[in-house]
């Protein structure tokens, strides 16, 4: 069977009328291309070129694969806007996602590119809690949450007993969270010890007690804190904004979930990993498979995990 490549080979060859032209032009070397041209000659039995002094021109057999390789080259370039030939923009996207920048700034880029344009888009932002529950009730084809590495295989158990599954994207330590002016903002490690004279702010929602899920349950200590703060804050950016103005108190968080937030950018706020807490914070991607995925789902997932990998480097 011919490679795909060959098709590609022969019409730049044709064209730039010189191997070592096309070969730039393809960004291959010069006796790869000749060798490839070689190859092909030898399977199909004829040459396709008289090699000449000023240059290579096709043969008659050349010509006639010269037709033949631009209806395949034509027919590959329709199959990949096979999307746009069958009317992507009918199609929906709802994505539900615990409170992050980061997933608001991913969704936003994914959703605004011009191919896609005529799709509908759905964003759901909730309590880590509620992302697989609202998943599993059909409300959303995509959900992005967080567990922890040792809760990480009950999770998914639990996921599968209800036909999701769970896809991880990053693992990371669990962080303080510091007003850039807090008096411990310059060190590149901290432990709870150091911080048990600071307030501990946490949100309403995320007080530990007996009925509180598994989300939360891998990180004990840091509820036994001292110094509680009485601050109710129910929702993640008022708290964050509040950090910013009190030097002396601190939360805990996740750093890739806030690197597109305007108190990191603008040097506000500072992620300090905690070295005592040995436990990893896994976030991750959650699908139901029992709904059929459309196209649209699978670009949004490999734009998801595209952009991960090259968010990894900026916590390295």
């Amino acid at each position: 069977m011919l490679k795909i490549d060959y098709f590609y080979y022969v019409i730049e060859i044709a064209e730039a009328k010189s191997i070592s032209k096309a070969a730039e032009n393809l960004y291959i070397t010069q006796p790869y291309l000749s060798l490839a041209l070689k190859r092909l000659e030898e399977e199909l039995g004829v040459n396709l070129f008289n090699r000449t002094t000023r240059g290579v021109f096709l043969t008659t057999a050349g010509e006639k694969f010269l037709q033949y390789a631009q209806k395949i080259v034509e027919i590959i370039s329709q199959a990949e806007h096979l999307s746009e030939e069958i009317g992507l923009d009918f199609q929906k996207l709802s994505v539900a996602s615990m409170y992050s920048y980061t997933t608001i700034d991913l969704f936003h880029e994914f959703s605004s590119q011009k191919h896609l344009q005529g799709c509908q888009f759905t964003y759901s932002e909730m309590p880590n809690r509620e992302v697989s529950d609202y998943v599993f009730s059909g409300n959303a084809n995509v959900g992005i949450l967080y567990t922890s590495l040792m809760e990480l295989e009950n999770f998914k158990k639990q996921l599968s007993n209800k036909s999701m599954t769970f896809t991880s994207l990053i693992s990371e330590p669990l962080c303080a969270v510091l007003s850039a002016e807090h008096p411990l903002a310059h060190y590149k490690s901290l432990t709870l010890e150091q911080l048990k004279s600071y307030s501990f702010i946490i949100e309403k929602g995320k007080q530990f007690d007996n009925n509180y899920s598994y989300q939360n349950s891998a990180f004990p200590e840091l509820h036994k804190h001292s110094n509680i703060s009485t601050l109710n804050f129910d929702n993640n950016r008022s708290l964050l904004y509040y950090l910013t103005k009190n030097s002396r108190s601190f939360s805990v968080g996740q750093k890739i979930r806030n690197l597109y937030g305007p108190f990191v950018k603008q040097n506000q706020l500072c992620y300090i990993p905690l070295t005592d807490i040995p436990n990893q914070l896994i976030t991750g991607y959650i699908t139901n498979q029992l709904a059929d995925s459309s196209m649209l789902e699978e670009g949004f997932i490999d734009f998801l995990e595209q952009s991960y990998t090259k968010l990894i480097t900026t916590l390295i």
